[in-house]
């Protein structure tokens, strides 16, 4: 969904400040990798004498190559930790283990990078570094981000906001926000990652951090970019290209031309998608970032099929996919597997397409977790609840405070009329004493009786809300099993369903008639039965997925079935399908696969064993509310049929059983009123001479299934 692989991002713009050295991160990345500072800070190194400021300037001079050659940083801070380690200092120790983290994560190296980000929190834990610890929780939050484990991202970004705001670490709070804003955008929370993005921008402003305002404008970009304003998508990420044009920003710049490729690639501008996203797979190798460039060779695959230019495209693909199986990542594999998929396709290769249909499933699959999702959900709930309790300790705390103060007054007060007093009379002071303090206890204790009373009501009225809301979980709870468990097996009727239709004899015979066409050297007759062939093959796929398709889709796909059995079976019957002039068939939908089933049975067991010239006939009527559905076929009728199955070998059928068992799921979940009836068409002499078989199906609208 995201080409960005900046999309997360963590601290490690950090100043190192030293007695020696008055050089700060800022002015650092100002000038990139300048020989000047370069030469600077190894001169610095070479002539000092001092451990401490030897490691604090091999991880300024690992600064350098941060966003272009993250390789050298790597080995540079490597150096500063054996130096680190000699010198015992703990805090500069901590130091090299994050910038190790940071530049395997650049490298794609997440095993690694999670085991130094981890020995550097485990050492800021230790020292008391309290702000350091929130960077570390924030830099893992990128990394388990980056690697789609949402769950424990949020878990950090959360950690890492909280102790940003208790420290009044405004540009740590700005990344949390954007971070926890990206989380949502995943999701598909749009409007809550749009309010989290604004809030971190404004942060930005006010602090005037460019290159993170930059990062603000591509993720507000990317939410217009899911609201289809592609016209405001791509003025955020030009906004957000100058800027890191500006400061120099190799992974900011891949970052920008990727998204700005994607964007023109919606809006069909096909030449300015490859324009950007070829200066985006440039950088991206540049700097190394394997991530970025699996990101950008799947969005160029996807540019390629557009332009017609698949064996380019496959190229493009695979190459995506190896790098995303070295590092791990689903969604780039996603991707890779349709660009695969649909390039086969498009080149007449049917078994490759189907491949990598499967391995794209899969991984679909593997992303898809509803109930992930709800956790996330529920944790953020009790973040935002716990905030809110921390708010109201806090004002109880300052009015326990204020309370005491008040008291104190008051007691510094009566004591300077008790010391002026006892100048003058003792004896009236102490008994205006013993009066006041008597009605101060009779307010006390008749404010104490009113307290307890209130509490006591409030006790009440709490266990009857939790009751109510724990009868209501429960609830909630037993009818999402319900609807989990009939999905589930609707799920697994249909896929029953579909390995009927695509059963071996079917594959077997049709595949047989292929070869037989190919060693009669009848080319043509050949290439048109494997295209009508691999259709039907593709429909099913498709619509196996779908818990309905449009009443056109059904009647195709039952058109290329009827036309490859009948040329199988050498014309032996006719078929026809008509459907009433009322219906519009685009704008109707239907359970998928649902006539295959009737049809095959009355192919097989009507049609196939009559001596005569079978006929088909398949009637779509409107019947007001209701479409009349009828099968109609003139071969031997159900009782000669049940007969001769009794007498040999019969051919395993459970279409029709599964169908039946399809229809009561889905009219439990949709509220359907679903009816089929049999009829034995017999002469005079009550012979056989056919079935027909009917059930009504209500209309449903399309603005009800997208």
């Amino acid at each position: 969904m995201f080409s960005n692989k900046n999309f997360f991002r963590g601290i490690y713009r950090k100043k190192i400040i030293s007695v020696l050295i008055i050089l700060s991160l800022s002015s650092i990345s100002s000038f990139g990798q300048n020989q000047a500072a370069i030469d600077s800070l190894l001169n610095i190194f070479t002539t000092s004498k001092q451990d401490t400021i030897k490691i604090e300037t091999l991880l300024k001079l690992s600064h350098l190559y941060a966003d272009n050659n993250p390789q050298k940083g790597l080995q540079i801070s490597k150096k500063a930790l054996l130096l680190a380690d000699n010198s015992g200092n703990k805090k500069v120790i901590a130091d090299c283990y994050n910038n190790i983290g940071l530049y395997n994560r650049r490298l794609g190296n997440y095993p690694e990078a999670a085991e130094y980000y981890q020995k550097a929190l485990n050492v800021y834990r230790k020292i008391g570094k309290i702000q350091n610890e929130g960077n570390c929780y924030l830099n893992l939050g990128v990394l388990y981000g980056n690697q789609g484990d949402y769950q424990l991202a949020l878990d950090y970004f959360q950690k890492s906001l909280k102790i940003g705001e208790t420290n009044g670490d405004k540009d740590n709070v700005a990344f949390c926000l954007n971070n926890i804003g990206n989380i949502h955008l995943s999701l598909g929370n749009n409007s809550q990652a749009l309010e989290y993005y604004q809030k971190a921008l404004k942060i930005n402003e006010e602090l005037n951090i460019k290159y993170a305002m930059a990062i603000c404008y591509s993720n507000i970009g990317a939410i217009y970019g899911a609201q289809k304003n592609h016209t405001k998508e791509i003025e955020y990420y030009t906004k957000s290209l100058k800027i890191d044009d500006e400061l120099g920003d190799k992974n900011g710049l891949s970052s920008d031309y990727s998204n700005l490729g994607n964007a023109y690639l919606i809006v069909e501008d096909y030449t300015k998608a490859m324009e950007f996203s070829q200066k985006a797979l440039k950088l991206s190798e540049e700097t190394g970032d394997k991530n970025g460039i699996g990101w950008i060779l799947s969005n160029i695959a996807k540019i390629e099929i557009q332009l017609g230019k698949y064996n380019e495209a496959i190229d493009y693909a695979t190459r995506s996919l190896t790098i995303a199986n070295e590092i791990g990542d689903l969604e780039v594999k996603k991707l890779a597997c349709q660009r695969l998929s649909t390039s086969y396709e498009k080149l007449q290769n049917p078994s490759k397409a189907l491949e990598f249909f499967k391995i794209y499933s899969l991984t679909q699959e593997s992303l898809i977790n509803v109930e992930k999702n709800n956790q996330i959900t529920e944790m953020e709930a009790r973040y935002q609840a716990g905030e809110k309790q921390q708010k109201i300790e806090k004002q109880t705390l300052e009015l326990e405070k204020s309370n005491a103060e008040i008291k104190l007054q008051t007691t510094l007060k009566y004591a300077f009329i008790i010391g002026f007093g006892l100048m003058l009379l003792i004896s009236l002071i102490i008994f205006r004493n013993f009066k006041n303090k008597k009605r101060t206890n009779a307010i006390l204790s008749k404010q104490k009786h009113e307290i307890e009373e209130k509490n006591e009501e409030l006790q009440v009225q709490n266990t009857e809300i939790t009751k109510k809301r724990d009868e209501i979980e429960q609830h909630l709870k037993y009818t999402q099993k319900l609807q989990e468990a009939l999905k589930h097996d609707l799920s697994h009727y249909m896929q029953l369903s579909l390995r009927k239709i695509i059963n071996p004899h079917f594959i077997f015979n049709s595949l047989n008639s292929i070869q037989s066409f190919i060693l009669q050297n009848e080319k043509l007759e050949a290439s048109i039965y494997l295209s009508r062939f691999s259709e039907l093959m593709r429909n099913v796929l498709d619509h196996s997925l779908k818990e309905f398709i449009t009443l056109k889709e059904e009647t195709d796909t039952l058109g290329l079935y009827l036309e490859l059995e009948s040329n199988r079976f050498e014309g032996r019957f006719s078929w026809n399908i008509h459907m009433d002039e009322t219906l519009t068939p685009e704008k109707i939908w239907v359970p998928p696969l649902i006539l295959q089933p009737f049809v095959e049975n009355a192919i097989w067991h009507g049609l196939m064993p009559s001596e005569k010239e079978g006929k088909l006939t398949i009637t779509i009527k409107n019947k007001g509310n209701t479409m009349l559905f009828s099968i109609e076929d003139n071969g031997i009728g159900r009782e000669k049929s049940a007969f001769l199955n009794k007498t040999r070998k019969k051919r395993e059928s459970h279409g029709i059983k599964i169908t039946e068992e399809r229809i009561k799921i889905i009219n439990s979940l949709n509220n359907i009123d679903f009816q089929i009836s049999y009829y034995d068409l017999k002469v005079e002499e009550n012979t056989g001479i056919g079935t027909r078989i009917e059930f009504l199906l209500p209309l449903i609208q399309p603005e009800n299934y997208d």
